[in-house]
């Protein structure tokens, strides 16, 4: 994909705009904090193992919500 956008001179076409704006991908960026924070979190206080795990989801679930809840509408899902 990255190659693709590389070669693109203007404006990127519709459908290389439509697979930056997927869901799916934006979901797996946005995660990502709430995964390093509980990645963080175990290794500054060393829980146990069921705490570090409960660390990590929580750490995930969170950022997922929020990434949720502060969601803008999707214009590739308009397009036809």
């Amino acid at each position: 994909m990255s190659a693709e956008a590389r070669r693109q001179t203007g404006h990127l076409s519709d459908e290389l705009r439509g697979r930056f704006l997927s869901p799916r991908l934006w979901l797996a960026v946005l995660v990502r904090p709430g995964l390093a924070t509980g990645i963080v979190f175990i290794m500054t206080v060393k829980p146990p193992a069921v705490a570090a795990g409960v660390a990590v989801a929580a750490g995930s679930l969170i950022r997922l919500a929020a990434t949720r809840r502060n969601r803008t509408p999707d214009p590739a899902a308009d397009a036809p």
